[in-house]
């Protein structure tokens, strides 16, 4: 009842029959569907993009697929815990191995696999880096919980030294 009222009164005021108002809000539905479909396959490109492209954003759905698994098994977050931390990085490099040679040949000797995770680890300190100045700007309380959190654990180093 409500929505035959409701397409009467629309007809009235556009100035069309009552059919005539039932295949405009179709097509209009349609439509919406189609941009509403359209946004979404847009929005989806979008953050493939900035993931770096489809292979990069599928990689990290791996391993997003890996520390959910690592939280399902535990019952708690992936960096909960030390043991979940290393349970973690465990799942990582292997599902990384996955992935490498699913994707590329392994070519590297044992000298040159220890420079180039050698580099990958300054890379990461680099992003690290940066994510805490990004971090510490957005959130300036940030900066201030960590200086008093690092003297904390400076008191409690020295005092647990002292009584060894």
């Amino acid at each position: 009842p409500q929505t035959r009222q409701a397409l009467e009164l629309a007809a009235e005021e556009s100035g069309r029959s009552l059919s005539e108002e039932i295949e405009f809000q179709i097509q209009r539905a349609f439509a919406k569907e189609e941009t509403n479909e359209r946004l979404r396959e847009e929005i989806v490109n979008g953050v493939r993009e900035k993931f770096g492209g489809m292979r990069l954003y599928e990689d990290i759905q791996f391993l997003a697929v890996g520390l959910r698994m690592v939280e399902t098994y535990r019952g708690e977050n992936w960096n909960a815990s030390q043991e979940a931390v290393a349970q973690t990085q465990g799942l990582v490099a292997r599902v990384l191995e996955w992935v490498a040679h699913t994707n590329a040949p392994t070519d590297l000797d044992s000298a040159e696999t220890q420079a180039a995770e050698a580099f990958g680890a300054a890379l990461g300190e680099e992003m690290i880096k940066q994510i805490d100045e990004i971090a510490e700007k957005r959130h300036p309380w940030l900066k201030k919980a960590r200086e008093t959190m690092a003297k904390d654990k400076a008191k409690q180093t020295k005092s647990s030294s002292k009584g060894d």
